[in-house]
């Protein structure tokens, strides 16, 4: 028994060297997102099938590239990497737009028409 002191002193430091010179890249403008298309742009499948969509997202500047996709239908569903996949009680009649929007700009969108067979 007894009273005891501890005494700690600690030294945080950061300390780096690099062969390499500092750099930074500064691009004059803005960043855009011009345009998206989608392929393949009409498709026809049969009922449960699957098909892989892929998009090119056009940009200025170096703007994100990131896409939302959405089908206007609920007997399609779409992944967010592209894949669509046609319900089983899936009508013929009614075609299917799947669509890929800018998530950086959202006016942006490119468009998949499926057609059920």
């Amino acid at each position: 028994e007894g009273l005891y002191r501890n005494m700690t002193l600690h030294a945080w430091r950061v300390y780096a060297v690099s062969p390499f010179a500092n750099n930074a890249l500064f691009v004059s403008g803005t960043p855009a997102v011009t345009a998206v298309t989608v392929s393949p742009s009409v498709a026809t499948l049969s009922k449960g099938a699957s098909i892989q969509l892929t998009a090119t997202v056009t940009t200025q500047n170096f703007a994100p590239q990131g896409l939302i996709w959405s089908s206007n239908s609920e007997m399609a569903t779409v992944s967010s990497s592209g894949v669509v996949t046609i319900s089983p009680e899936a009508v013929s009649e009614t075609p299917i737009t799947i669509t890929a929007t800018s998530a950086f700009n959202p006016t942006v969108k490119g468009t998949a028409t499926i057609t059920v067979a």
